[in-house]
């Protein structure tokens, strides 16, 4: 399996001309196949892709990992590339989403675009679905996620209300390799804990082999080595992660500094790996 960070908030070692951005945006080849995963907040991605010689025309299934517009908003753009691809995700994805981190409400879901002339592309995700041989979609399962979008500032519309968000409309796409599993989840805002229980109860006894995504442990703070966590909090993760056997994690976008450095402390530079745009990985 070979990975491609299209888009991503970071330059790194990126080839000149290519842009960052708040969002995040993965092309992935897996057994003969490719795959995108989100988009980014913008058409920015397509550009990148063109220097990196990404045939994003190629791609035969996108998906998108949950219903934010820093995830979602280059798909309209990515349509017009690409002719065929059919768009997967969650059914609570087009919900109207907000964030209150700055104080006031702020919408941070799906471009209406996409809705409204894209539909055709679009797939709906309701339960684990098998895309083909070895990939999945798995939603959340864990009960009491709502309390994670209180602490987050993260809030869904319903008429006047605006009720704590439970992340329904947030998914991972899990790939079996020989190695084990790949579990790919953009921001993990119900955690990773939550997320590696669901793939380990719904694929059992398959390890993880390797997790690909943020952590939203920085979220949308503009302050760089601010951290939604406490350093406690991080070292019980990673002893969890250390139970489990997860293997090599490629993280970024969402996780902060602060955040991939603590995660770096306790399971080490052979395990934590920085998503940078431009970056080309296999696993």
């Amino acid at each position: 399996m070979k990975v491609t960070v299209l888009i991503e908030n970071t330059a790194g070692d990126r080839p000149e001309g290519l842009a960052c951005e708040h969002g995040l945006s993965l092309y992935i080849e897996h057994s003969g196949r490719k795959y995108l995963l989100d988009s980014g907040g913008s058409d920015r991605f397509i550009q990148n892709a063109k220097l990196l010689n990404i045939p994003l025309q190629e791609v035969d299934t996108a998906f998108l990992s949950h219903g934010h517009f820093d995830h979602s908003g280059g798909f309209a753009a990515f349509f017009r590339e690409n002719d065929h691809a059919p768009l997967f995700m969650m059914d609570h994805a087009g919900a109207k989403y907000y964030s209150t981190a700055s104080g006031e409400p702020e919408y941070i879901g799906i471009p209406d675009e996409l809705k409204e002339h894209f539909s055709d592309r679009i797939r709906y995700v309701r339960e684990k679905t098998k895309i083909t041989e070895g990939v999945w979609l798995l939603p959340h399962t864990a009960p009491g996620l709502d309390r994670i979008g209180v602490r987050v500032k993260m809030f869904r519309k319903s008429g006047d209300e605006m009720i704590p968000d439970d992340f329904s409309h947030e998914m991972s796409l899990v790939m079996e390799t020989e190695k084990g599993l790949v579990v790919f989840n953009s921001c993990t805002h119900s955690g990773l804990e939550v997320v590696i229980e669901e793939v380990n109860a719904a694929f059992p006894g398959q390890p993880v082999s390797a997790f690909v995504g943020g952590l939203h442990m920085r979220g949308v703070d503009p302050n760089p080595m601010f951290c939604l966590y406490t350093e406690q909090e991080i070292q019980r993760l990673a002893q969890f992660l250390r139970r489990r056997r997860v293997g090599a994690i490629w993280t970024g976008h969402c996780t902060g500094p602060m955040g991939f450095h603590l995660m770096e402390k306790y399971l080490g530079d052979e395990v934590m790996h920085q998503l940078t745009t431009g970056e080309t990985f296999e696993i």
